[in-house]
């Protein structure tokens, strides 16, 4: 009994913890939001839809506070001319400016809660970049290794599956920016919206195979 006491204990307290630093969080998005301005981050992710090229960025500096993570966006029909042709890997450090943003919460029953999605990810706010810089040109050679890989077989699909191409991005690599709003709904509406990825218990089998 006590020792279930302890752990309900420091439960809670992890908890109220957790909901003290998220205020925090809030607070300090609050005050920067709709403000233009500047950041800095670690790349710990990038990836190019729909024109944009989108960054996660983790150990972020902004406004004159610290954050976990930022969702950077910039246009990437326009390379930004502080790149000077250098090319942009995960783990470098870079330096963004533009207009700060806070993430909607849910304001209706059923309405996707982006804050919280984000959140959950570790990510506090995003920033539609005009530019960015290249401040420490280090990576991380083995998760760059891994998104090179990816891009490879993203290109791979496009090229042998055509118009299935989004299709099996989706399943085999996890990518489904490129399926349209049709084809997501009508798996949503079949309730097979699982099958557009492949699951932990298939990649335990290729695991046991090896």
């Amino acid at each position: 009994m006590l020792f279930f006491l302890a752990f309900f204990y420091l439960g809670a307290g992890f908890a109220g913890q957790n909901v003290k630093v998220r205020r925090e969080r809030d607070n300090k998005m609050e005050i920067i939001s709709k403000s233009y301005g500047e950041l800095e981050g670690r790349i710990h992710s990038l990836e190019e839809k729909e024109g944009n090229l989108t960054i996660v960025l983790k150990e972020v500096k902004a406004g004159g506070f610290s954050f976990p993570g930022f969702l950077f966006t910039i246009e990437a029909a326009v390379p930004p001319a502080a790149l000077k042709g250098a090319e942009l890997r995960i783990g470098q450090i870079v330096k963004g400016k533009g207009q700060f943003r806070s993430f909607s919460p849910a304001r209706n029953p059923g309405e996707f809660d982006s804050k919280a999605y984000y959140e959950a990810m570790g990510i506090s706010g995003r920033m539609f970049g005009e530019e960015i810089e290249i401040i420490n040109s280090r990576h991380s050679p083995v998760l760059e290794a891994l998104r090179q890989a990816k891009e490879w077989g993203k290109k791979r699909l496009s090229r042998f599956a055509g118009e299935d191409a989004p299709l099996f991005q989706a399943a085999v690599l996890g990518d489904k920016s490129g399926l349209s709003k049709d084809v997501k709904a009508l798996y949503q509406k079949n309730g097979i919206a699982h099958l557009l990825a492949i699951s932990g218990l298939h990649m335990s089998f290729l695991g046991l195979l090896f």
